[in-house]
C-alpha cells in the first residue's frame, strides 16, 4: 500500500521577526539577519557603544580606575531575564543583552528593580545609559549602575537634537526637495533640520535651515535617508 504524499498547507510567510524567534527556538542562533537589522541607523548614528567594547572596560576596571563614572550608552536585544527573590524577601532581576558584536550582563537591584522591571522582556529591544561605580563598601568591586531604560525604537524620538544632511549640488532632484518639505511639515517637533551643498571643487557652500518650527524624527525620514547613499548625515545628540 502506497501512504500518499502529505499535504504542505498553504499559509502566510512568517515576518522576519518570526522567523528570527523559531530559528533562534531551534539553532540557538539567529541566521536570516538580526532583530537589531530594524535599527542599523541608531546603531550607527546615536553614539551606542559596542558591547563587546563595553565587556574590555567592564573586565579591566581595576586596571583602568579612570573609567569609573564614565557614562555609557548601550543597544541590545534582551536575550535572557531572571526574576529572582533574595533570602530576605527582596527582589531582583537578572538580564542578558546583545548586539551585532558581543553580549553582556546586567543584575538590578531593590528600586531599580521596580524601576525598569517591566522592560525586561526576552525580544525587548532597549536603550540603557549608566556608568561604573564601586559596590558599596567594596573598592576593589564594581557594579554597573544603570540610570535610564528606554525602548530601542523610541531613541530617535527623544535623543535628535539635529539632523544635518550634505551632499552634492548634482544629487539634489525634484522629489528629494518634495520628500523633505512634506515630511518636516507633517513630523512637527523641537528637532532642527539643516541641509547644505558642497561644491568640493570651488570651496563652495551653502546651507538651508530650520528656524522658527522643528521636526520629529521618524521612521520614514531614517528610510529615505538609508536608501540615498549620496546623503551624508550627521545626527547631533541631546546632552
Amino acid at each position: 500500500m502506497q501512504v500518499p504524499v502529505p499535504k504542505i498547507p498553504v499559509c502566510e510567510e512568517w515576518t522576519l521577526t518570526e522567523k528570527l524567534e523559531h530559528e533562534k527556538d531551534i539553532t540557538g542562533m539567529f541566521m536570516s539577519g538580526h532583530p537589531l537589522d530594524h535599527y542599523g541607523f541608531e546603531m550607527r548614528h546615536y553614539q551606542f557603544t559596542p558591547i563587546n567594547a563595553f565587556n574590555e572596560v567592564k573586565d579591566n576596571l581595576a586596571l583602568y580606575p579612570n573609567n569609573l563614572g564614565r557614562a555609557f550608552k548601550l543597544a541590545g536585544l534582551i536575550t535572557d531575564v531572571q526574576h529572582r527573590v533574595t533570602k530576605t524577601g527582596k527582589n531582583f532581576g537578572s538580564f542578558v543583552i546583545e548586539d551585532f558584536a558581543g553580549k553582556t550582563d546586567f543584575l538590578l537591584w531593590s528600586e531599580d528593580y521596580v524601576k525598569f522591571q517591566n522592560y525586561l522582556e526576552v525580544g525587548q529591544k532597549i536603550f540603557i545609559n549608566g556608568s561604573f561605580r564601586t559596590r558599596y563598601n567594596q573598592s576593589n568591586q564594581f557594579e554597573f549602575k544603570i540610570v535610564t531604560m528606554s525602548l530601542l525604537e523610541t531613541v530617535k524620538q527623544v535623543q535628535t537634537r539635529s539632523i544635518e544632511i550634505s551632499l552634492h549640488p548634482s544629487h539634489l532632484n525634484k522629489e528629494m526637495i518634495q520628500f523633505f518639505e512634506k515630511n518636516l511639515k507633517q513630523n512637527p517637533g523641537k528637532s532642527s533640520f539643516k541641509i547644505s551643498f558642497v561644491e568640493p571643487k570651488d570651496q563652495l557652500v551653502a546651507s538651508l535651515l530650520t528656524i522658527e518650527k522643528g521636526f520629529l524624527m521618524n521612521d520614514d525620514l531614517v528610510q529615505f535617508l538609508d536608501s540615498n547613499p549620496a546623503l551624508n548625515v550627521q545626527v547631533n545628540l541631546v546632552t
